[in-house]
Parts: C-alpha cells; sequence; structure tokens
C-alpha cells in the first residue's frame, strides 16, 4: 500500500492506480499520479534482471506441500514488464492455478512394475534418472520382497536405461534383489527439483507459481510473463524438505550425502549435487578425501564445475596431504544444469582416495 499526503493533511487510508494526491514542497503544493501501488511508477523499468525479495520458508501448517515467499519485485525473464507480489504462499496440492503448482504433482507419482529377480528392475517409463537419484514406492497391495514402501532406495549405475533402472538401499551400494512378485499397483515418487515464479498478466496483476521447469513454467490462463524467483526440492515421498533461505543463499535442514565412493585416480568423474538444475548455481558442501590406511605418498584432490576441463582445476582443490588419513573442507563451486561437479584425485603412488561429498546448500542468484 502506497500512502502519500501533505504533512499537515489527514492521514490517506488507501490510493488507487491513477489516483492524485498532493505532496509539500518548498515551492508550494505539488501534485503525482500514483501509477502502481506496490512497484513504484508501472512506467519506471526495473533494471534487467531484477529481483528484490521472494523470501521462502516452508509453511508451518503444511510443510509438505506449501512454501511461502514474502513480497518481492523483478524484472520479467523477456525484460517486457515489472512483477510485484505481496506476500503469499504456494500450494503444491493445487494444480494448473495461480498460487499453485503449474502441472502434474509433487514427486511426479508413476505407476511402475518391479521383476521378482536378482536384481530387481524397475521399469518407469521415460524416468530420466541418474545414477544416485532417490526413489521410493508405494503399493495398493504389497511391494515384492525385499523393497519396503515409503523407504528411500538409490538408482545405481549398473542396468540402468530409458525405461528401466535398480536400486540400492545406499549410495553407490549393490542392486537390491526381490525375492516375490508382490500383488497390486506399485507407484514410485522421487526427489525431485521444482522452481517458483513471479507470474503477471499484461494488466498488472500478479501470483505466484511453481513448476518442475526452471525455464518454461506452464502459465495459468491470462498470465502472460513469468520470472524464476527460486527454488525447493522434494524427498523421495513427494514431501518438501526443510530449508532456510537468507538473501540468495539456501541451506538445507540437513545435508545430503551426494557422493561417497572411491574414484579413478587421475580420471574425472562426475558427481551430481543436491541443488537446482540451473547453470550458475554455486553449491555449498562439505568434501571430504582419505585413504586408509593413510596414503604413503604425496596425495590431492580436486571439486572443480562439472562445465570445466581437468586443466582448469587449479584453485578448486580440497586439499593435498601425505602421510596422513586425508583432509576435509567447506567448499563452493559452480555446478552446470545437472547440478554436476567433477571429481580429480593423485596419487604419487597407487592409494585408493575415497572422496564424500555432503552438500549443505547453494548460492543462486536468479
Amino acid at each position: 500500500m502506497v500512502n502519500i499526503r501533505p504533512k499537515d493533511a489527514p492521514r490517506v487510508t488507501s490510493v488507487a492506480a491513477g489516483d492524485t494526491t498532493l505532496l509539500d514542497g518548498d515551492d508550494g503544493v505539488r501534485s503525482i499520479e500514483v501509477d502502481d501501488l506496490l512497484g513504484g511508477l508501472t512506467s519506471l523499468a526495473l533494471p534487467t534482471r531484477y529481483w528484490q525479495g521472494y523470501q521462502h520458508s516452508n509453511n508451518v501448517s503444511t510443510p509438505n506441500t506449501k512454501i511461502d515467499l514474502a513480497a518481492g519485485s523483478c524484472r520479467d525473464s523477456t525484460d517486457a514488464i515489472n512483477i510485484v507480489n505481496i506476500a503469499g504462499t504456494i500450494d503444491c496440492a493445487t494444480i494448473g492455478a495461480a498460487n499453485g503448482l503449474d502441472a502434474g504433482a509433487l514427486g511426479r507419482p508413476t505407476t511402475v512394475t518391479i521383476t521378482n529377480a536378482s536384481p530387481g528392475v524397475v521399469t518407469w517409463t521415460a524416468h530420466g534418472f541418474v545414477a544416485g537419484q532417490t526413489v521410493a514406492f508405494s503399493t495398493t497391495g504389497a511391494l515384492p520382497t525385499g523393497l519396503t514402501a515409503g523407504t528411500t532406495y538409490y538408482v545405481i549405475a549398473s542396468g540402468l536405461a530409458t525405461d528401466t533402472f535398480q536400486v540400492s538401499a545406499t549410495l553407490g551400494g549393490s542392486a537390491i534383489n526381490t525375492s516375490s512378485a508382490g500383488s497390486g499397483t506399485h507407484t514410485g515418487t522421487a526427489s525431485l527439483w521444482y522452481y517458483t515464479f513471479g507470474i503477471v498478466k499484461a494488466d498488472g496483476t500478479s501470483a505466484l507459481l511453481a513448476s518442475a521447469s526452471p525455464t518454461a513454467p506452464t502459465l495459468p490462463a491470462t498470465y502472460t510473463k513469468f520470472r524464476r524467483v527460486g527454488s525447493f526440492l522434494t524427498d523421495p515421498t513427494a514431501h518438501i524438505l526443510p530449508f532456510t533461505h537468507i538473501n540468495n543463499k539456501w541451506t538445507l535442514a540437513t545435508s545430503p550425502r551426494d557422493y561417497n565412493a572411491i574414484p579413478t585416480l587421475d580420471t574425472n568423474t562426475p558427481a551430481i549435487l543436491s541443488v537446482p538444475r540451473v547453470l550458475g548455481v554455486v553449491a555449498r558442501f562439505a568434501a571430504t578425501a582419505f585413504c586408509s590406511p593413510a596414503a604413503s605418498t604425496a596425495s590431492t584432490a580436486y571439486v572443480y564445475p562439472g562445465f570445466m576441463t581437468s586443466t582448469a582445476k587449479t584453485g578448486f582443490s580440497i586439499g593435498s596431504w601425505a602421510n596422513t588419513n586425508g583432509v576435509a573442507q567447506a567448499s563452493e563451486c559452480q555446478v552446470d544444469s545437472s547440478g554436476r561437479v567433477n571429481i580429480l584425485t593423485f596419487s604419487a603412488g597407487t592409494d585408493p582416495i575415497k572422496v564424500v561429498i555432503d552438500t549443505a546448500g547453494w548460492q543462486d542468484d536468479l
């Protein structure tokens, strides 16, 4: 609400677009026209890529499906119009409408089949997953023996194809064998990224929206422009994960372990971190590299942006060591649009180096 009045006039309780009100000035009384209630004069375009506000938080009463956003303003993604939002809530149980999720449902619930085999194979049409993706299953009957409804499982590299995959109980673990056919209809859900938007109509009416697409949300009828203003992550059971958000930094309440393996020495090894799938995001993580027993020769480990080659790794070392077990360091580095970083380890000998990455959060300049 904008309240503008002469200092000696009765208090103005409201103004609307097109209203004329008075201001005191050194040279007498002047008038201005109020063009916009929230964002200043609509004739004054915000700078390109401008955004301010939109602090995100988990909704207190319905944290699994709702996100609260503070008031904010931004320039739309095409630099055509200002978007000015009051504080609001995105209800992801509301599909296809303003202040809801644009399409589908959280976690992308999909009917799947699971074989009775060693290992058990999940068929999920066009799943789009990479190794390390977390999933969960539910059923109207009984899951095949070896799987438990609501438990987090990890997609593994072995057997990963367009429509099928195998799962492990741990990150990078062995495939789970199933020993019965199960019964009923099985549903898979996945831990997925969603993106928040300010959206606007041609007349300036604004709202909020969530979408699984970071660049092309499906807009409700008569809304024409949008701008991404944040992101959030669901767990494998399609519940929004707890987080905190201050300025351009998001921090997850619990740091997921996104990498825990021994990469091949002197070989680029990718790792997908729990950060939004948007180019320019900076991942914030704790990285540990260690040998057991202690390395007998000089060793070094690097974690560097996924879009860079190994020749550009200088400056991204998480540490060098010799005659000790290893190093641990809080680090930051930019990711590519898949959330990927690269890991590279060196040893003067052949000591195997294990790398562990726990992702704390991310920085997103939107």
